[in-house]
């Protein structure tokens, strides 16, 4: 049974991951995706890439910036507006979870 702690909340969503299995879950909007870390990590990469594609579009509340997701008839669109706060969210969610990878490992080696 997964045990959540959550990495980052804000009006937007909400990024936890579980101590028992490490799976991240990523709730936006109305979307809830779970991945494995090094997925997230990629995932986090994708999202940066994606808002400064589309950081100036003319018109940043335009739902226009369709993504395509491993599971058949089953695409995400977004807005660039929408891409900033996403960004945000994962951002923030991936310093959290990288310091606390560091000190799990740092308290790991104190241990042993």
């Amino acid at each position: 049974m997964c045990v959540s702690k959550i990495l980052h909340y804000s009006e937007h969503g909400c990024v936890s991951v579980c101590s028992e299995c490490h799976q991240v879950q990523i709730s936006f909007g109305t979307t809830v995706t779970t991945h494995a870390q090094q997925e997230f990590i990629e995932y986090c990469s994708f999202v940066k890439r994606m808002m400064k594609k589309y950081a100036f579009a003319d018109n940043k509340y335009e739902k226009k910036v369709y993504i395509k997701t491993s599971v058949e008839n089953l695409s995400l669109l977004y807005s660039a507006f929408d891409l900033e706060n996403l960004d945000d969210l994962l951002s923030q969610s991936l310093l959290v979870l990288s310091a606390q990878t560091i000190l799990e490992a740092e308290n790991a080696s104190k241990n042993n």
